[in-house]
């Protein structure tokens, strides 16, 4: 038989090496769910990235119009939204001073360094010669992009903030396409017109 006391001390040693392994096995998860979110953010970087190469190529290598001035409009969006999903990712945040009215400094919206890969992208387009061949190139890369940004699981592994606000960006970029088909219609409504406003001398067809 036991002396007084010791079967109490077996007992606590017990649940001592019980919290110890439940213990262990919440840190294993806690890792694990960083590692998670560090190669989420580092996904949603890329396509953030791709989405303001987008927004260059919209802005300086299009003949402006109504249609393409709401296509950059719409990539903004999906870029505020990503970076919304950042946000809720425990992303840092990259504008500290931007509502800091003592302060001068005006971080930019993305480092050029960062874009050079996915501008690389977008190059070959501007070696296509018509509005219509460049707008229809752009609605085969937001195909693209769409497919393979993320994987099919990568909603359910986000936090429902982030879920919500990369859905939300992946929506706007799909109205990017849209207006960009608006622009398709809007060029075969002008074929039969002599004279229109064209800045760039792009030809239409």
């Amino acid at each position: 038989m036991p002396p007084p006391g010791a079967q109490a001390g077996a007992d606590s040693k017990d649940t001592e090496n019980a919290a110890s392994a439940a213990g262990s096995i919440d840190q294993e998860k806690y890792d694990q769910y960083l590692k998670v979110m560090a190669d989420g953010r580092a996904l949603v970087n890329a396509f953030r990235t791709r989405m303001m190469a987008l927004h260059v190529f919209l802005k300086e290598d299009l003949m402006p119009s109504r249609e393409i001035s709401l296509a950059i409009t719409d990539c903004q969006r999906t870029i505020h939204h990503t970076g919304l999903t950042l946000k809720n990712m425990e992303s840092k945040n990259p504008y500290p001073e931007s509502t800091n009215p003592d302060s001068p400094k005006i971080e930019p919206i993305y480092e050029d360094a960062d874009m050079d890969q996915f501008k690389k992208d977008l190059y070959e387009f501007k070696a296509l010669e018509t509005q219509t061949a460049r707008v229809k190139a752009l609605r085969g890369y937001i195909d693209e992009v769409m497919q393979s940004s993320f994987p099919d699981n990568f909603m359910g592994i986000l936090p429902y903030e982030a879920a919500f606000h990369l859905s939300r960006s992946l929506q706007w970029l799909t109205e990017v396409k849209m207006w960009l088909g608006w622009e398709l219609g809007r060029i075969r409504d002008l074929n039969d017109l002599k004279e229109f406003k064209n800045p760039l001398n792009i030809p239409l067809q």
